[in-house]
């Protein structure tokens, strides 16, 4: 009964999302916003009682409520700065380009961040002189482990968000074309070809979050080895 409950929420919401499109017309502001909320809404709640029945369910569509008025927002938001559908592929497709790059290339300083702070540990675990300089340095590096942790945990929320807006705007966009559009078509498809980059973009962040707290751990024991 689970199953089938989530597959009736997924199928109306699909269902939902559609009535925009038809004969042709595209969604208003306040439409749009009010479908991903609804969508958001669904699709929590199905997933919810997938995983915690009923107040899984009243749980997930709290959040997905939120979520989808959001990606609602940013949609109806974005679609004003384009006057043509071909504008808005574009200008969307380099939004998501960019915000891919710009987090590799976080994931990249991260990490050379993260081998400098290894190589320092590995020196104050090693020495033999001067205890309460390598507790302070240990300290020291514990405390810039944390904060840079929280930064990026911070930058993955953003990156996250930006990756849920993106795939709402496709299928906005997606709905408006329709199936009779050969050239949109195409140009959606190579917008849509960006998302799999910012999904892993987005896993390499959520690695390296790992990695942030399994070296502090380690700077927490170099700590308690130089006391």
């Amino acid at each position: 009964m689970m199953k089938k409950g989530v597959t009736c929420l997924i199928v109306g919401s699909l269902v939902l999302t559609s009535c925009a499109a038809q004969n042709g017309q595209p969604s208003s502001e306040g439409q749009t916003v009010a479908e991903g909320a609804v969508l958001g809404t669904l699709l929590g709640a199905g997933l919810g009682a997938a995983f915690g029945g009923r107040q899984g369910a009243l749980i997930g569509a709290g959040i997905g409520a939120l979520a989808g008025t959001a990606a609602g927002s940013y949609v109806a938001e974005q679609k004003k700065k384009y006057a043509t559908i071909e504008q808005r592929i574009a200008g969307e497709r380099q939004i998501a380009a960019q915000a891919t790059a710009t987090a590799r290339a976080q994931t990249a300083a991260s990490a050379a961040q993260l081998a400098l702070v290894d190589a320092q540990l590995h020196d104050l675990s090693a020495t033999r002189a001067d205890m309460t300089t390598a507790r302070d340095k240990a300290s020291t590096l514990l405390a810039g482990l944390q904060r840079d942790r929280s930064q990026r945990e911070s930058q993955k929320k953003e990156f996250e968000t930006r990756h849920k807006d993106q795939q709402a705007f496709i299928l906005e966009t997606e709905k408006e074309i329709g199936t009779n559009d050969p050239q949109k078509t195409a140009q959606l498809a190579q917008w849509k070809a960006e998302i799999p980059g910012m999904q892993s973009a987005a896993a390499a962040m959520t690695n390296q979050i790992a990695e942030y707290t399994a070296t502090e751990t380690r700077a927490e024991q170099v700590k308690s080895l130089c006391c």
